[in-house]
């Protein structure tokens, strides 16, 4: 659902259902840190999958419709509860028991070795949403009440053309988890100003905290420091010995492109020599190209 700058800014003050994902699965979650204590400003600016996804929202929605029936849209909801707990939905079906509707517009589906179980689309009419939206969907449900047992998802897979509906039902298990994981991070970390340290900021979090030219920072546990400096010297370590093995593999070449070698599992290695092309001088390079103009005609 589109939200305004004043109710992203209002965020940093409680736990979003789009926030419990980060939570839960670890990913995300120092940047999410630092925007609750302040350290940075929420991002407003919607990415542009994001802003096609709000743009194809309300027809979605549409579609929704005609088969769950009239859906008051747009509601926003706190746990009984838990004060800091809360959810933007986008939409709840009017009927009793009004159950949460969330709408999701998503890329093509990743098939193959190479995706991620829990990153995937099952068939339609099953609980199979990727573990992301089923833990959001769960946080609506939490915040929507005890009688509140089901959550309808309603994705619009790129690629596909159509809209497919799914129907996640309220797990004990997945609750629990959440409140656990919510709890720990809000009074641990949050109230005590105490980083995660499952996971690490991202760039794009980090270059937006003020710099004080000359102030100085002192910190009571110095791993971080000594780990920092221990890693770049691995590093520069790495950097050379790599430089020193290429060197050797050019030199006993012996002006092959690739050398090949069987190690001791059986398997054929291959270096293949990247060879830098001499830049021709402008006058031979014209002189090739008239050469051609005049063989083709």
């Amino acid at each position: 659902m589109p939200i305004s700058e004043a109710e992203v800014l209002a965020r940093r003050d409680v736990i979003g259902a789009s926030d419990v994902p980060k939570i839960v699965m670890g990913k995300g979650v120092y940047d999410l840190w630092l925007e609750k204590t302040r350290r940075v400003s929420p991002q407003f600016a919607p990415t542009k999958p994001a802003q096609i996804g709000l743009a194809l929202e309300s027809t979605v929605m549409g579609w929704a419709e005609a088969v769950l029936g009239p859906i008051e849209r747009d509601i926003k909801v706190k746990h009984p509860q838990i004060t800091y707990l809360v959810s933007n939905l986008d939409g709840r079906v009017r009927h009793s028991p009004r159950p949460p509707v969330e709408i999701k517009t998503t890329k093509m589906m990743h098939r193959g070795e190479d995706a991620d179980p829990g990153d995937q689309w099952g068939e339609e009419g099953t609980s199979q949403v990727p573990d992301r939206v089923a833990l959001q969907c769960h946080a609506q449900m939490m915040c929507c009440g005890p009688e509140t047992r089901l959550c309808h998802v309603v994705a619009l897979i790129g690629g596909e053309g159509e809209e497919r509906y799914y129907v996640v039902p309220r797990n004990e298990i997945t609750e629990d988890s959440i409140l656990r994981a919510t709890d720990h991070f809000w009074v641990k970390h949050v109230r005590a100003d105490i980083p995660p340290e499952a996971d690490t900021p991202s760039w794009d979090y980090v270059r937006q905290m003020p710099r004080t030219v000359g102030a100085i920072m002192r910190i009571s546990d110095p791993r971080v420091i000594e780990e920092y400096r221990e890693a770049s010297e691995a590093l520069r370590l790495a950097i050379g010995r790599k430089e020193d093995l290429k060197k050797q593999l050019v030199a006993i070449s012996n002006g092959a492109e690739y050398i090949t070698a069987e190690g001791a599992d059986g398997a054929v290695r291959i270096y293949k020599k990247s060879v830098r092309a001499e830049r021709q001088p402008r006058r031979a390079r014209v002189d090739t190209v008239v050469a051609y103009v005049k063989a083709i005609r």
